[in-house]
């Protein structure tokens, strides 16, 4: 056997490979929320999402939510609410969510807003920044929560997750997750 056949041989297993990891992130992302609402961490990071002129969108308010019964069952001591805006908007992800936790009753002490990122790496390094201790409760959607702990790890974050349930057709959320997360896996994180 020659060189060049063994060369296409080890090559025809990079597809292979190729397939399985992606089998393995979309299995993971679809049952993450099964390892995640622990709350082992006394720093809960609100992951953004849109928010409409200082409205979060029902997406943040559901993670919103569950921070705010997370503070109120006394699991964490402070929230960190992260997110950027868009360009024209008045407000940020994390000053619409800080605004809408204190309107539920969480002290505005209790809370900090990250209010320049722009995806998901971009709110834990920025919200890291702002961190004492490197232990802490990922507040994200279902689907979101394997992607957002694999960040985490990465950026030496410890850390435990409360998802707030994906509503139905979750389809197209956890596709995108699932190529999210081949992207990291081929290329690193941005």
């Amino acid at each position: 056997m020659g060189a060049a056949t063994r060369t296409l041989r080890a090559l025809s297993i990079v597809p292979i490979v190729a397939l399985l990891l992606l089998a393995l992130d979309a299995w993971r992302v679809t049952t993450q929320q099964d390892a995640a609402d622990a709350c082992d961490g006394r720093v809960a990071i609100v992951l953004g999402a849109a928010q409409y002129d200082g409205t979060p969108s029902p997406a943040f308010e559901r993670r919103l939510a569950v921070a705010a019964s997370a503070y109120a069952e006394g699991c964490i001591e402070r929230i960190i609410v992260t997110g950027g805006g868009q360009e024209g908007d008045r407000t940020s992800e994390g000053e619409s969510g800080a605004a809408w936790l204190a309107r539920q009753g969480v002290p505005v002490a209790a809370v900090s807003a990250e209010t320049t990122s722009r995806n998901t790496v971009e709110n834990l390094r920025n919200a890291q920044a702002l961190l004492e201790d490197p232990n802490v409760v990922i507040v994200t959607d279902d689907l979101h929560a394997y992607r957002a702990g694999w960040i985490a790890d990465r950026l030496g974050m410890t850390a435990s997750q409360l998802v707030a349930d994906t509503p139905p057709p979750w389809f197209g959320y956890a596709l995108r997750e699932t190529l999210a997360m081949q992207r990291y896996r081929w290329f690193g994180l941005p």
